[in-house]
């Protein structure tokens, strides 16, 4: 029998069949009702004896579309200034738009569909010039994606600033961290998001001082759900919220491995806890939740008689967060698992293992710059790469 993780998940066989299940919706492709272009089949000749059926009027039967993507080919437009002599004697010359900077230059959807395949689909360096070469025959240097990255990152800087102000106003809060490397070296990323926006940061350290150096004053207005990391107890809030599913996955481990039946009752009372919360609002919900809490406290305070210290140290800090056990109870808005955080920071994971770690702090800055905003558009149900051409129109601070 296999050693039980510390991690493991908590889902559950469902007993379904995989696929699609019964009465579920299914999708199919629909047709337009102005293709842009028309080609008629009409018959010349009968396919029974022959003849010509050039005389005969044709009758419509059935029409079938097929959608394509025409030849990529990309659009090249020269800016010519001139200049005029005033009267007076002054000449007066035209002037080129912004960011017609050299000789040749890349427009500006360029640079926004360079900063979607790196920041969004996670796609290195390397492969962007390869796309970029045999999608469109244009010949990018890696220096060009730098540069195109270092300058979008410059016009998103200001909702970048507005997404952290709006998160710091926000009622519910939710925080996580995870290890990510840079440049070999092991570095922090942080997220602070609620259900329409993500904040992400790149730090040195786990330590307090990241929440500081972001969020010197806290969260004075809002309920704050992460871990038991003790700098997020530390950050000043209206109140904190553990993260039930952490709690379970640890009972879980406890009950596989201890066979404790302290912590099956204590995962027993926090699934009925869940329950509840899915009845916020409905009558006698007030009497249930208060019935949770105090049969929670009386099993947290009662004493474990075992030898296993990581139960004990459990316990004893569940004795020292009771509190914050159940906040998710009383405020509609708050959930009981710090789910949303960790798919906020997944995305660190998921780009070090497609396109690898980050060879400098700046460009580990830009990309969670960046990722914040594109997170933060798909919340809202926005196309990202419209959000990140709009950002590319604004002009440069």
């Amino acid at each position: 029998m296999s050693k039980p993780k510390r991690n493991t998940s908590l889902r559950e066989r469902s007993g379904k069949k995989p696929g699609g299940q019964k009465g579920h919706k299914g999708s199919t492709l629909k047709m337009v009702e102005t293709p842009d272009e028309i080609i008629d089949h009409i018959p010349q000749y009968c396919n029974g004896c022959g003849t010509s059926l050039s005389v005969q009027t044709e009758q419509f039967k059935e029409r079938r579309q097929v959608i394509d993507i025409p030849p990529i080919k990309p659009i090249v437009t020269e800016h010519r200034i001139y200049s005029k002599q005033c009267s007076c004697g002054h000449c007066t010359h035209g002037g080129f738009p912004d960011g017609v900077i050299n000789h040749v230059n890349y427009g500006n959807r360029i640079t926004s569909l360079i900063v979607y395949l790196v920041a969004y689909q996670y796609i290195s360096w390397n492969r962007v010039v390869s796309f970029f070469e045999q999608v469109f025959q244009l010949s990018l240097s890696q220096g060009t994606i730098v540069n195109k990255l270092k300058s979008f990152t410059r016009k998103c800087e200001p909702v970048y600033k507005e997404i952290k102000r709006r998160v710091e106003l926000s009622d519910c809060v939710g925080a996580d961290e995870t290890s990510c490397k840079v440049n070999g070296k092991k570095n922090w990323i942080w997220t602070w998001q609620t259900n329409c926006l993500t904040y992400i940061v790149n730090s040195v350290t786990r330590g307090y001082q990241t929440v500081v150096d972001n969020f010197e004053q806290g969260f004075p207005q809002s309920i704050s759900v992460h871990d038991c990391l003790s700098a997020q107890f530390k950050t000043p809030a209206k109140g904190h919220q553990i993260c039930i599913a952490h709690l379970l996955r640890e009972l879980k481990f406890f009950i596989e491995k201890r066979n404790s039946i302290w912590a099956y009752k204590f995962a027993q009372l926090l699934r009925k806890a869940l329950k509840v919360k899915q009845q916020y609002g409905q009558s006698g919900y007030e009497n249930r939740v208060n019935q949770i809490i105090q049969d929670v406290k009386a099993l947290i305070e009662l004493p474990i008689y075992t030898e296993d210290k990581k139960l004990k140290a459990f316990r004893k800090r569940m004795v020292k967060r009771q509190n914050n056990i159940s906040p998710f109870l009383y405020y509609e808005n708050v959930p009981p698992d710090n789910n949303a955080s960790e798919r906020a920071i997944r995305n660190v994971k998921v780009k070090q293992k497609v396109s690898g770690f980050f060879k400098t702090s700046k460009g580990a800055d830009q990309f969670v710059m960046i990722r914040s905003v594109i997170d933060t558009c798909l919340k809202n149900n926005g196309n990202v790469f419209d959000a990140l051409s709009s950002i590319q129109l604004l002009p440069t601070e």
